[in-house]
């Protein structure tokens, strides 16, 4: 805690104005996908829809489908069913999707007829795919670590790499191409030519996504750390904290000029100055990650929904066990920049009928209200309901971030009957509820948001 603590202090000066905050993030998106499909990649279609490439548990197969404007779903067979490849696709200059597989790359058209194409032996397997430049679609393959390009009509053209296992590629302002090497702490720029140059990352950082910034910048996810990297095109690196419980995953220019990017079950933006928003739960309680993002033909952000996790009573007998919620959903995110609390990542250690949680007012502030925690319990014979078990009133500057403390009466603590739980801190103000934030606890550990 006193860690994140240095952290979000750092940042009090920089606190934006909420762009996602956690009661706007809690939106349903219009589109779901089958029982137990999981997007991993969107593009935006050349015939106006968003494309997406998923995985489906349930038949454990890949699946290419699009979603329409008004939220209808197809989906499409492909000839590789791998299901544990990369997900990723993008927009060829053919007009046509193109799309990861275990072994290879497959093109599909908008009308929905697929193509696969094998990569030669030993080549490895492909993990992420961008159109480049120069009009062929350009990947990234691990093991072993290569660069290469497929053109429209299928010919594959690859450039070894000297290790580092890349992860991510996306076009660069002059004509190249940057890609991520997360094991060596290094970002990659690559001509169209196959001329490769590698810049080497302070501080143990581990770049796992990459996209170019409206700045011309190049920024990229940290894996190790939560922080949002730049680099320039002459290798200068800028590393950015952001407040979140887990490390980057995946970065995107939205449309709005900001980074966008995803933190566990959390997503937030960056300006190109530097600027971070408090991030926020994209799903109530936190339950459901983003996974995926793109620009949509419309203009606007379109989001994908992800695997949720949660504690191994959940399932699997891990402290940290992944669960299976239901579905994935697609859907334009729609960033209400009216809310101006955010709450934290975490609870303090609850010890002794105490705990604390950081709570951070944006520009448009002052905050003022009352921060509210419950537990979710289950009397014998009925169903859960969340009880009141502590609430404090806040009163914030505009961009102050401050850790309020929470006791609750020992009565109310004993009726928690269960050695693991799960909590509720809802942030009121005027009346209304502004933000709300769910963690797993346990009483000696604390709590993680979820």
């Amino acid at each position: 805690m006193k860690r994140l603590l240095v952290l979000l202090a750092a940042l009090a000066a920089s606190v934006a104005a909420l762009p996602g905050a956690a009661g706007a993030a809690a939106q349903e998106l219009p589109a779901s996908l089958a029982e137990s499909t999981f997007v991993g990649g969107l593009t935006a279609g050349p015939d106006g829809n968003v494309w997406f490439s998923a995985t489906d548990f349930g038949e454990a197969e890949r699946v290419i489908g699009k979603v329409t404007p008004g939220g209808e779903v197809a989906e499409y067979p492909v000839p590789d069913t791998t299901p544990d490849g990369a997900d990723s696709l993008a927009t060829g200059a053919d007009g046509n999707i193109w799309f990861t597989e275990g072994d290879g790359i497959g093109r599909i058209t908008p009308e929905g007829s697929a193509t696969s194409f094998k990569l030669a032996a030993g080549m490895g397997a492909p993990q992420a795919l961008t159109l480049g430049p120069d009009g062929n679609v350009w990947f990234v393959t691990a093991k072993p670590a290569g660069v290469g390009h497929i053109s429209p009509s299928g010919t594959v053209t690859t450039f070894p790499l000297a290790g580092g296992e890349p992860s991510a590629i996306t076009p660069g302002p002059a004509g190249d191409l940057w890609f991520t090497m997360p094991e060596a702490g290094r970002v990659g720029r690559v001509t169209v030519a196959g001329e490769v140059s590698e810049f080497p990352l302070p501080e143990s950082a581990r770049p796992n996504s990459i996209v170019r910034g409206p700045d011309g910048n190049l920024w990229f996810g940290d894996g190790s750390e939560p922080r949002v990297g730049r680099i320039t095109p002459a290798g200068e690196v800028t590393l950015f904290p952001v407040p979140t419980a887990d490390p980057l995953g995946e970065v995107f220019a939205g449309p709005d000029g900001l980074i966008w990017f995803t933190a566990g079950d959390e997503i937030g933006t960056i300006s190109t100055a530097g600027k971070v928003s408090w991030p926020s739960c994209f799903s109530t309680y936190c339950e459901y990650p983003p996974a995926a993002m793109t620009t949509g033909p419309d203009g606007r952000l379109w989001i994908a929904s992800g695997v949720g996790s949660c504690p191994s009573y959940c399932g699997g007998g891990t402290t940290q066990s992944y669960l299976i919620y239901g579905r994935s959903s697609i859907g334009p995110f729609v960033a209400k920049p009216l809310m101006t609390v955010g709450i934290g990542p975490r609870l303090a250690p609850i010890r002794h009928g105490r705990t604390s949680i950081v709570i951070g007012c944006g520009e448009r502030g002052p905050c003022r209200g009352t921060l509210r925690l419950r537990a979710l319990v289950r009397p014998p014979g009925n169903r859960f309901f969340a009880r009141r078990i502590s609430k404090v009133r806040y009163s914030l500057a505009p961009g102050e971030i401050r850790e309020l403390a929470m006791r609750f009466p020992r009565s109310r603590w004993n009726k928690l009957v269960y050695s693991r739980g799960f909590m509720i801190v809802d942030a009121i103000q005027g009346g209304s509820q502004v933000a709300k934030r769910g963690f797993y606890f346990t009483p000696k550990e604390g709590g993680q948001a979820k």
